[in-house]
């Protein structure tokens, strides 16, 4: 019997982003994508900032704030940011440990581990990437889709703001048992 509908894609609607990015979008994703290569390719010994650090972890705990009030909308929102802020605190731990100090007469430093802030860094970066280029142009006036917050995004922000919390207040914590 043959049938006159029309064949649907192999992967579904998976990766068919409804509309065309924007240029917004792609410039935003550019400078992100930048901004991480910079960033790993000045990963090593840094000098022990603690008033930079308080300043980082005054911003996280905000974005963590922000970030758990939108989630309260629905359950698996909740759900998503929360497993993700508790894996972020896990993983955030094991970085602090990673983590080298020294103390020289230059002053104080720290080396952190490259691998795990990037590779938490990258997912996120690809994650924010995937949701800008499925959404709309919001700069023409559209309104946010009604499912423009996740569960997996939620997630992954939550795994990155979990993470640097608890490394900048690990490594305050650090930098003064060095003193």
């Amino acid at each position: 019997m043959v049938s006159n509908a029309p064949a649907k894609p192999l992967l579904g609607n998976f990766l068919m982003a409804t509309t065309a990015p924007s240029s917004g979008t792609i410039i935003l994703v550019v400078v992100i994508v930048l901004s991480f290569f910079r960033r790993i390719r000045n990963i090593g010994r840094r000098p022990l900032r603690t008033g930079l650090m308080v300043t980082y972890v005054a911003i996280y705990s905000f974005l963590c704030f922000v970030l758990g009030l939108a989630s309260l909308i629905r359950l698996e929102l909740l759900g998503g940011y929360t497993g993700g802020l508790l894996a972020g605190l896990i993983l955030g731990v094991v970085g602090v440990r990673l983590t080298s100090f020294e103390t020289t007469p230059a002053g104080r430093f720290y080396t952190p581990d490259k691998y795990l802030g990037s590779a938490i860094l990258l997912f996120w970066i690809a994650r924010i990437g995937y949701r800008l280029s499925t959404m709309p142009d919001l700069a023409s006036g559209a309104p946010p889709p009604a499912d423009a917050l996740s569960p997996l995004t939620l997630l992954v922000s939550g795994l990155l703001i979990g993470y640097y919390l608890v490394y900048y207040v690990g490594l305050l914590i650090r930098s003064r048992k060095m003193l």
